[in-house]
């Protein structure tokens, strides 16, 4: 059987003027005289230092997201220098493939985000997506905001 590996390497620059851990604060986004400053920046060997994994599936797909240190062991996550990778993991159970999933633990009310991607997989089984979440109340309820997303061999 062939065995292909694809990636994600991504750095995401959060740029705010109002920003929080897990809140919100007041602001006006129609204020003429609001700048932007460097807030939060994720890349190379810190990327996943602001985001938790979160191993729950709540499509009932076919995939086992794993946690931090399991994903390292499994090589479905790697650091650099430069660099942050998510892959395709291997086979875990009953045609489930490992994965990761993970969310900021910032959050902003305004805010103007800069990801840079060297590479996004595609092809039969992959789901990747960055996307914004509504505040104080948990997914689905809440909506969101995709920014990217691709869904097997179909675009954005």
């Amino acid at each position: 059987a062939e065995s292909t590996t694809t990636q994600t390497t991504a750095t995401v620059t959060a740029t705010t003027s109002t920003s929080t851990t897990r809140g919100l604060t007041p602001g006006c986004m129609e204020n003429s005289s609001w700048t932007y400053h460097l807030d939060w920046s994720a890349k190379g060997e810190s990327f996943f230092d602001d985001f938790e994994f979160d191993t729950r599936d709540f499509n009932h797909g076919s995939v086992q997201y794993l946690a931090k240190e399991q994903a390292f062991k499994d090589q479905v996550i790697n650091t650099s220098k430069s660099s942050a990778i998510m892959r395709i993991g291997p086979w875990a159970y009953w045609h489930h493939r490992k994965s990761v999933k993970i969310v900021s633990t910032r959050a902003w009310k305004y805010f103007l985000v800069i990801m840079k991607f060297s590479h996004v997989p595609h092809g039969c089984g992959v789901w990747p997506a960055f996307w914004s979440l509504g505040p104080y109340t948990p997914w689905p309820n809440s909506g969101e905001f995709d920014v990217l997303e691709f869904v097997n061999s179909e675009g954005s």
